[in-house]
């Protein structure tokens, strides 16, 4: 009707037509008609010799695809080839932009990868706690696991994942424009004045590019770091619930500094506010004095492997060790009948770090040559400068990666980053009034949400709690809804 632009009785009878016709080439056909309907596959499970467990795991993937699923069958076969435990592994992808809640897959997977850290916001009533596994594990020794990795696995007490990668945020820069323009790349221990020194001296013109830029867009972990590198934390994330402090002197100087550098084009600013609730993938590849960029994740063996550019950590200040890093895991439902053949296999995907293309989980495989080969020669100083990271004593770890865009508590960074784009934008802006205009939104904004019963949100319906969420932002700000799209 609407692309014909005809009436109902019409349409009815021309679609009618078409449907008795095809009935009628049905029955012509099915006289001489062979149709080959192939059996079903086996059941891996009856397959499996007596003693022995099969299990079906799942991989976070886009749409029904593994990117490295080759290499993923090959650990598996050999695998379950060399453990007494397990007969057969059953591989399948998730689609998390499918609908795949953590309800479902919990339901449809006995144990599963996930590249982005689950456990902060999970049911835990979905997923199996590890302690009584890793308790009976001779071999496992906690010390391997590089720092901070094995405790963002715990919530509650108790250990709800095996982490299996550090996807870091790493900034990468051009050794040849640095030394075209006679800037100091970065080394070990470089400062926030190092920075500034650089940045001016590759932005010779005004007229030239940023020489800093994210190929993370959508996020202000950058500039998170870079704040905190400057002597400022706006927001603690490793309290729960998050702690805001938009209003100290120390934190507003920062946001200061680094923004300034972003308003006079040192730094590449995209508008922040408007996009908290969307997930943006790909990036400006133009070549660019350094970039920041989450390493692995959905590269699932990618990395980075331009040699264009070498890894670097941050710069860092003098009252902060600041860091950003997402923590990849294996999980095993709470429904599996599998357990222990899912936690072996789990187990052994740490030692596989060629199937995440990231930072390896254990300190001994860091400076081994199969990861020098897979991701060359600097990986290793990378990493381990790293871990040293960590460790720190006053080391202020921001999120990354899909935590950076989650929902509920996290939303209250949005009305900080409407500050950032005013100042930006806006070079008359008075930031400590905006800044204590947004540090009484965001904190009103959490204490709404906190009074949402928890029976509202735990039912795996992502956007019914963002309705929620939502709901919080605009009552305590009508001005919010354009950073909250309605769905």
């Amino acid at each position: 009707m609407g692309t014909d632009n005809i009436d109902a009785r019409t349409a009815l009878q021309e679609v009618g037509i078409d449907a008795v016709n095809a009935i009628q080439v049905g029955v012509d056909r099915r006289a001489d008609t062979i149709i080959n309907v192939a059996t079903p596959p086996p059941d891996a499970a009856a397959a499996v010799p007596q003693g022995e467990v099969a299990f079906k795991f799942g991989i976070e993937g886009f749409g029904a695809g593994i990117p490295n699923e080759n290499e993923w069958n090959q650990v598996i076969e050999e695998f379950v080839a060399n453990d007494p435990l397990v007969g057969a592994i059953e591989l399948d992808a998730i689609d998390i932009f499918g609908g795949n809640d953590l309800t479902s897959i919990t339901e449809s997977y006995d144990c599963f990868y996930r590249s982005s850290n689950i456990v902060p916001s999970a049911d835990l009533s979905l997923l199996l706690p590890l302690d009584p596994l890793i308790n009976s594990d001779f071999a496992f020794d906690a010390s391997d696991i590089v720092g901070g990795a094995l405790e963002q696995m715990r919530r509650e007490n108790q250990l709800w994942g095996v982490p299996l990668h550090v996807s870091p945020q790493v900034l990468y820069y051009n050794a040849t424009m640095f030394s075209e323009y006679g800037a100091f790349p970065p080394f070990a221990g470089w400062t926030t004045a190092d920075f500034e020194n650089a940045v001016r001296m590759i932005k010779f013109s005004p007229d030239d590019p940023a020489p800093f830029v994210s190929r993370d867009p959508g996020t202000a972990t950058h500039l998170l770091l870079l704040m905190a590198a400057y002597g400022g934390v706006p927001v603690d994330y490793t309290t729960t619930p998050l702690t805001i402090n938009f209003t100290d002197p120390a934190v507003e100087e920062a946001i200061r500094q680094v923004l300034t550098l972003a308003r006079d084009g040192y730094i590449e600013y995209t508008k922040l506010a408007e996009q908290q609730s969307v997930f943006n993938i790909g990036a400006d590849e133009d070549v660019v004095a350094m970039y920041s960029q989450l390493l692995g994740g959905f590269a699932f063996g990618g990395g980075n492997d331009d040699e264009t550019y070498e890894r670097s950590l941050f710069p860092q200040g003098v009252d902060f060790t600041a860091l950003a890093y997402d923590v990849g895991a294996g999980h095993i439902s709470a429904n599996t009948q599998a357990a222990e053949g899912c936690y072996r296999f789990v187990s052994h995907l740490r030692t596989q770090p060629q199937l995440f293309g990231s930072m390896p989980i254990l300190r001994s495989l860091i400076n081994s040559p199969d990861l020098a080969t897979a991701q060359g020669e600097t990986a290793a100083e990378f990493y381990n400068a790293f871990d040293g990271l960590m460790e720190s004593n006053n080391a202020v770890v921001f999120p990354s990666g899909f935590n950076v865009n989650s929902g509920g508590e996290l939303f209250a960074i949005a009305w900080l980053y409407r500050v950032f784009d005013k100042f930006v934008d806006d070079e008359n802006a008075d930031l400590t009034f905006e800044l204590s205009e947004a540090q009484l939104f965001a904190q009103s904004y959490l204490d709404c949400i906190a009074q949402i019963p928890p029976e509202d949100l735990d039912g795996g319906d992502f956007l019914a709690s963002y309705r929620k969420y939502r709901e919080c932002a605009v009552k305590i700000d009508p001005t919010a809804e354009a950073m909250f799209p309605s769905f």
